[in-house]
Formats: C-alpha cells, sequence, structure tokens
C-alpha cells in the first residue's frame, strides 16, 4: 500500500500543489456524518484552518471501493465544516462517479480524479510472481494447449446475489461441471470467516432478481446448494485474496479456454473494474462478464480489446439484469459446447486479442484521469 500512496503523491503533486493524503491525519473519513456530535474534532484544527484558508488541497482515495453514497456523506460533511469544495481531491474507482458529483455538488464541485487501482496492482502481483517463480511462470499462451479438461474458469469466492444466481443456473443446464468453479455458497463475515447465513442469502437471490423465470430455476434446482463450498484454490472465502499471490491459479488458467468473471458489482448504477477482471488479461485468458451494463466499454477505453469476433458480447448492452443473466449464461453453454473444429476458430481468433491486452497492462502506465 505504501508503494501505491508513494505513486498517488507523485502522480497528484503534479496537478494539486500543496497535498495532504487523509491518511496521513489517520481520519475515518467514511464515518464521519453531520449528525456526529465530535465532527468538528474529527479532523485536526490545523488542518481544517489550512483547507479554508486554502493553503491545503485533502485526498480522500476511495480508489478500491465502488460505492456511490459516500458521495452525498462528504458533500454534507464539507458544508458542515466549511471546506471549499475545491479543496478536496477525492480519487474515485469509477468514470461514472462523475456524473454523481455533478449531481450532488452542483454549483460547485470537488476535484474528481479516476484510477485504476486493481490494474495497476494486478500488474504488479503478476510481475513479482514471475519474478519469483520462474519457472512456475514460464508456461505458453493457454490457447496454444492442444487440450483442455474443462471449458471455463469460475471464480466467485465470497457470496453475492448475482453469483450464486449464476452458479445455480449453470447447473441447471447441466454444464457446472464443465468449468472450474469457486464458490462459498454463503456470506461471511469479512476478516473472520464466520457464517451470516444460509438461508437468507438463498432468500435474498429472489428478491435481486425479479423474474419470475428465473424464480422457476432457482426452486428446480435448489440442490446445487448441497454441492457447496466449491473450493479451487482456497477455502478461506472471508479472507481478502486480491492482493496475494496467483501462484496456485496457473493450472486452472492453463487448462481452460475462457473465464467467466463475476464482478463485485452487478445490479448496481455504476460500473466498477476490479481485479477480477485484470486476472485474466495478466494470464491470457478470454472472457465473458457478469457486471453493470456497458462495463466492456470502460476496458475498450483503456486499450483493451474484447472478443466479439467469436463470444457474443450483446450482453453487456442489456439493461435488464435478469435478461442480462441469461445472456451470459447461454454463451458460456454455447462455448463449453464447440465442435473440435469451432474451438480451433475460437483459439486462432483470440491469440492475437489476448497477446494485445497483455502487453497493453504491462506496457501502458497506470495514470490519473481527471474528471472534474
Amino acid at each position: 500500500m505504501s508503494s501505491y500512496r508513494n505513486h498517488l503523491v507523485e502522480e497528484l503533486t503534479y496537478k494539486y500543489p500543496n497535498l495532504t493524503l487523509l491518511a496521513t491525519y489517520n481520519i475515518n473519513f467514511s464515518s464521519l456524518t453531520i449528525k456526529n456530535p465530535n465532527l468538528k474534532n474529527a479532523i485536526p484544527a490545523t488542518l481544517l484552518q489550512d483547507l479554508k484558508a486554502k493553503r491545503t488541497t485533502l485526498v480522500i482515495d476511495l480508489s478500491q471501493e465502488g460505492e456511490l453514497d459516500f458521495i452525498q456523506q462528504l458533500y454534507e460533511v464539507i458544508i458542515a465544516l466549511k471546506i471549499p469544495p475545491k479543496q478536496i481531491v477525492f480519487v474515485c474507482s469509477s468514470i461514472d462517479y462523475k456524473s454523481e458529483v455533478l449531481r450532488v455538488f452542483k454549483n460547485e464541485t470537488i476535484n474528481l480524479e479516476w484510477f485504476m487501482y486493481f490494474e495497476m496492482d494486478q500488474k504488479r502481483i503478476f510481475l513479482n510472481d514471475i519474478a519469483n517463480n520462474l519457472t512456475e511462470y514460464n508456461y505458453p499462451n493457454p490457447l496454444l494447449n492442444p487440450t483442455f479438461s474443462k471449458s471455463y474458469l469460475n471464480l466467485n469466492r465470497r457470496w453475492k446475489s448475482h453469483r450464486e444466481a449464476l452458479v445455480t443456473l449453470l447447473y441447471d443446464k447441466g454444464i457446472l461441471n464443465k468449468g472450474h468453479n469457486s464458490f462459498s455458497g454463503k456470506d461471511f463475515k469479512i476478516k473472520y470467516n464466520e457464517d451470516i447465513s444460509s438461508v437468507n442469502d438463498y432468500k435474498s437471490m429472489f428478491v435481486d432478481f425479479d423474474s419470475k423465470d428465473l424464480h422457476v430455476v432457482f426452486r428446480r434446482s435448489k440442490s446445487v446448494r448441497d454441492l457447496f463450498p466449491l473450493v479451487l484454490d482456497t477455502e478461506s472465502f472471508a479472507r481478502p485474496l486480491a492482493l496475494t499471490t496467483q501462484r496456485p491459479l496457473v493450472n486452472f488458467y492453463q487448462s481452460s479456454y475462457f473465464s467467466v468473471v463475476t464482478e463485485t458489482l452487478y445490479n448496481y448504477p455504476i460500473r466498477f473494474i476490479t481485479e477480477k477482471v485484470f486476472r485474466p488479461i495478466t494470464h491470457k485468458h478470454p472472457f465473458i462478464l457478469l457486471a453493470p451494463p456497458k462495463s466492456l466499454e470502460i476496458l475498450k477505453s483503456l486499450g483493451y480489446k474484447t472478443f466479439s469476433s467469436v463470444i457474443d458480447e450483446s450482453y453487456d448492452n442489456e439493461l435488464d439484469h435478469n435478461k442480462r443473466l441469461i445472456m451470459v449464461v447461454n454463451e458460456i453453454e454455447r462455448l463449453c459446447n464447440l465442435t473440435e473444429t469451432q474451438l480451433q476458430h475460437y483459439k486462432e481468433s483470440l491469440i492475437p486479442i489476448v497477446e494485445h491486452n497483455y502487453r497493453n497492462i504491462m506496457d501502458r502506465p497506470q495514470i490519473y484521469r481527471k474528471l472534474i
């Protein structure tokens, strides 16, 4: 984290003189509200004076999170403390924060910078793995392999309703066993690995997906829950693994020809791209993305190519989250059943694309993009 913080200061100092990092003062800004009786004492008096006098600029970094609620909270706090909005630099995780900031702040906005933290960190982790494990990582592009033991790799780990819905539909279509799948099957308390629930998780799937047709499938294939947890590289479903080594995953990428990426957010008003997408990119693996609509557009804006030449990516344009899930599952099913000739065409068509994407993440500098 310290190396990233140094990168942040180094890059943003050019744009904003007198930069001050929030972490320097160890302020838990996310806990601040206008109802907090200690609000005025939450920020050191000297820092508050410098902000009001426009002698310093405060950076708040949320590049690793994708929640929108913080924007309204931030607005209320800086207005209550009479901090000039332009003395705040907010580093966000998604280009879609811009519209929310403009809506909340109206006339005078904060400075908004967009940074793809997980892209940078995935590159760091992968290069570190290579440096320390040259033999293990000296493997060819997976698409050069003549045969595969499975069709796809589907890393879910932590419970989310869209992940359980996906696994249930794959099971219902009889293709769950055609992939490498990991999934806890129930939610856990972060860091403690304690079960929160199982029954309520199942019920919430019916709330989050309001399609009657999907409900029929959920009930018909409820027995998939008897298979949980689905374990691949680890049985620790609560411990964050986003910033750790990926050496245990190598064989799963090498023995399949595409990934099914289930992002953290699905039916949500912003697009949030995490390490889950950049993992298959570094492993030269084509992927299908279960995420908010138009998420592939973000990747294209960053110089990546997608796989529409052989993968039906029309799901990315579907706004209805029920229909989008069904479209993704149908395409997974089709790819699982490619003939030998079709699979050969698939590999030949996508090898140049995955090689391009690999070079893009390795060669292109990760920069802060000013949105406001």
